[in-house]
């Protein structure tokens, strides 16, 4: 339930834009659509992989701290099923500024429906054996094979490699962060005060890992954010 929270983060963009796209397909306007997809994409990566990071890198302090010492396994279990926040937020982007836009909504039916048979079958194989284990494994394939079956529905409809050629940058940002991260949950401090240092340092670390690597979403944000803040103090 933690995990699927998050995303909703990042999924929340998806009815509040997908008017604006069904109005850029009715109207045909071809290169505002590319670059509409493409910046949606590019944002909804961006804001996925640093949750995952943030998460990832907290568990050890927050689930005793919040859960108790009786779901230490809680901790295990966030980690494994922490990839499912990037796909979720991918199948919610696919869906909602792709699929249903140009009308393709049974792409989405095909891909869901998918998802929860091949869930289904591997939750009577996995969970006999490994309990909690098996249906967190059998929730993150599932919804790879969800991901994976819209990607590749939309070749047709989009250019899946100009869409994917720049996210490189969030993963490497992405994962330089959560080193660091690792190397300060070392630290010896009370859980709440760590738990609040790694959010910090992981989300400026990020921010300037993602300008290093000059990237258009963490410029666009950072200079919204900037924006506002000149607003507030002026």
């Amino acid at each position: 339930r933690l995990v699927k929270m998050a995303p909703s983060i990042v999924t929340a963009i998806g009815p509040v834009m997908m008017p604006r796209m069904s109005n850029i397909v009715s109207q045909g306007k071809t290169d505002e659509q590319k670059w509409y997809i493409k910046s949606v994409f590019d944002f909804v990566t961006y804001s996925s992989i640093l949750i995952i990071v943030l998460i990832v890198s907290t568990m050890q302090d927050f689930v005793p701290l919040f859960f108790g010492s009786k779901f230490l396994k809680v901790k295990e279990l966030t980690v494994i099923s922490s990839p499912i926040i990037l796909l979720i937020s991918w199948g919610s982007f696919f869906s909602l500024q792709i699929q249903i836009p140009m009308k393709k909504e049974w792409y989405l039916t095909l891909s869901v429906t998918s998802g929860a048979i091949v869930n289904f079958t591997l939750n009577l194989i996995l969970i006999p054996t490994y309990k909690s284990l098996g249906a967190t494994i059998a929730t993150v394939i599932a919804e790879f094979v969800v991901v994976s079956m819209q990607i590749i529905m939309i070749k047709k409809l989009v250019d899946v490699r100009e869409l994917f050629k720049d996210i490189w940058k969030h993963f490497i940002a992405g994962g330089i962060t959560l080193v660091a991260l690792l190397i300060v949950s070392k630290i010896h401090l009370f859980a709440v005060v760590k738990i609040a240092l790694e959010l910090l340092v992981g989300v400026v670390l990020y921010i300037i890992f993602e300008h290093i690597l000059k990237s258009k979403a963490n410029n666009y944000i950072v200079g919204k954010f900037l924006e506002i803040v000149n607003r507030i103090f002026k």
